[in-house]
């Protein structure tokens, strides 16, 4: 199997992380229930940056499609957080995102670090 991280878009580890959202849904609820104890009682909105129907609650992610969330299920916290602390740096073209986490949310980003080194199912 290719490494996902070399993926030039990081779409690939997107993917493998909605399978280990399937196959550990113990892990991802631990991603879920932080963002509905920051979102409690944030309205729904249309996520800024992206196409229209594309909503969830917006809270202070890096990337506001963290928040998005389907039939009311937040579905891509732990993806788009993994996908950003797993993806080659590199290739991300001096944005800085991983930085940007570290630095703007670090409650997200000791959760998905925590849970790399301590989560057993």
């Amino acid at each position: 199997m290719p490494d996902p991280s070399l993926s030039r878009s990081g779409t690939d580890l997107h993917e493998y992380v909605h399978h280990i959202q399937r196959a550990m849904p113990g892990l991802d609820e631990l991603f879920r229930g932080l963002h509905r104890a920051r979102t409690a009682g944030d309205p729904v909105v249309q996520l800024p940056r992206y196409r229209a129907g594309v909503t969830g609650r917006d809270d202070r992610y890096i990337d506001p499609y963290i928040g998005r969330e389907y039939d009311g299920e937040p579905r891509e916290v732990i993806t788009k957080t993994y996908q950003i602390l797993l993806r080659d740096q590199r290739k991300l073209r001096g944005t800085h995102v991983l930085a940007r986490m570290l630095r703007d949310d670090p409650e997200l980003a000791d959760l998905a670090i925590g849970a790399l080194m301590r989560y057993d199912p």
